[in-house]
């Protein structure tokens, strides 16, 4: 796969052994600049809770990006705080000007293996994290309908707009 010029983000990334860090280095090493993004506080509050990456782990990652000869940005996220999504879409924007692949990786798994052992308050972050995180990326990120403001990027041929937000694929050419 060939994406030099191309720019991605990778959201749920920070963690060493997570399927995002993995994608991010396979996308530097096919040529892209990779901006990296991830939950860098601890859901300690939440019952159930499973360790999330660092802030120094995405430093570390977005420094191995760069080792491959490509721009790197690391961003802190939290999926379900819109200020947050808003500063990340402003720093992509800043950093790159245009995107053309972006992976929603972040999710979570609260809680014990079997639903009705679950809490709902667990129940409700899990949604929120998983279901609407990728909703508000892409939107922050794409804003189809609103006038060219700070923070919408340029959509990518296959509209984010009509497509299930997890993956978008890179443009043609």
């Amino acid at each position: 796969m060939e994406l030099t010029g191309k720019k991605a983000l990778i959201t749920g990334a920070s963690k060493p052994t997570g399927i995002g860090y993995a994608l991010a280095l396979k996308l530097a090493e096919a040529g892209a600049d990779v901006a990296v993004a991830d939950l860098v506080t601890g859901l300690e509050n939440v019952s159930g809770y499973v360790s999330t990456g660092s802030n120094p782990e995405l430093e570390a990652l977005a420094r191995e990006i760069e080792k491959r000869g490509v721009k790197a940005l690391a961003v802190p996220l939290d999926v379900t705080d819109p200020a947050s999504i808003t500063a990340l879409a402003e720093k992509v924007k800043a950093g790159f000007g245009s995107l053309d692949v972006l992976v929603n990786n972040a999710g979570v798994g609260f809680g014990p293996a079997l639903v009705v052992s679950m809490d709902e308050q667990v129940w409700r972050k899990t949604l929120d994290i998983n279901l609407n995180g990728p909703f508000r990326v892409v939107r922050a990120l794409f804003c189809a309908r609103a006038p060219a403001s700070s923070t919408c990027l340029p959509a990518p041929a296959k509209s984010p707009a009509r497509l299930w937000p997890l993956i978008v694929c890179p443009r043609p050419g």
